[in-house]
């Protein structure tokens, strides 16, 4: 039987474990550099949910300073009615130094002419103060619906640079399985583990070659270590 035994091309095994060899360095350079490319984005991943938390922070700052304007729009409104009270008093005394007039017509008049004076000047500081606090107001508005929407726009920059990565990672996937395709279809044979070694970014640990000898083919082994 020795004799009838097909003679092995040793320079040809040479020649494809060589090649093999190549192929699967190949493999390792790639899966490494993928490797720190993955976790390079999980650290950008972090960082950017990191960035995400402080920007819900500051919105949340945003709605409690809101907040304090809403409380203080609601203080002015007491105060307006505070001084419609005050108005309802002041109509009171105008009756009863009405009542008064026939004894005290000079003090009344007097008295009327500086209620008069007071109530003017009041009501234009009242006016006046009004619309510097609605002017203030709504100034104030407006920087925070603004910041809200800078906010909002960067919340949506980051979601979609997630998805890039995310895009990206699947292409690389998807290329590695193509190559393994690509190595059945030019007839090679491979392993299980081979093929796994090949779509899964896993460190390759050895490579062994087992010679066929009923049909005199090499066919490697690539022995990995998740």
């Amino acid at each position: 039987m020795d004799s009838a035994r097909a003679p092995v091309n040793l320079d040809k095994i040479i020649s494809d474990f060589n090649v093999w060899e190549e192929a699967a360095a190949a493999v390792l350079q790639e899966n490494n550099r993928l490797s720190l490319q993955v976790k390079h984005l999980q650290r950008q991943c972090t960082l950017y949910q990191e960035a995400e938390k402080c920007y819900i922070n500051d919105i949340t700052l945003l709605r409690c300073s809101t907040e304090r304007l809403q409380n203080a729009l609601a203080k002015r409104c007491d105060f307006e009615n505070e001084n419609a009270a005050l108005r309802d008093q002041i109509v009171a005394l105008h009756k009863s130094t009405v009542l008064l007039e026939m004894e005290h017509k000079k003090q009344i008049a007097e008295s009327l002419d500086t209620l008069k004076a007071a109530h003017e000047a009041h009501k234009t500081e009242l006016l006046r103060a009004q619309e510097l606090v609605q002017r203030q107001s709504k100034q104030e508005i407006e920087v925070l619906q603004r910041q809200i929407q800078e906010k909002n726009a960067e919340l949506r920059q980051i979601q979609k640079q997630l998805s890039d990565v995310e895009r990206d990672r699947h292409t690389e996937v998807v290329k590695l399985r193509l190559e393994v395709c690509v190595l059945f279809s030019c007839g090679t044979v491979l392993s299980y583990k081979t093929v796994v070694c090949l779509t899964h970014p896993y460190k390759v640990r050895r490579q062994t070659v087992e010679t066929s000898e009923a049909k005199g083919t090499v066919r490697p082994t690539i022995v990995h270590q998740p």
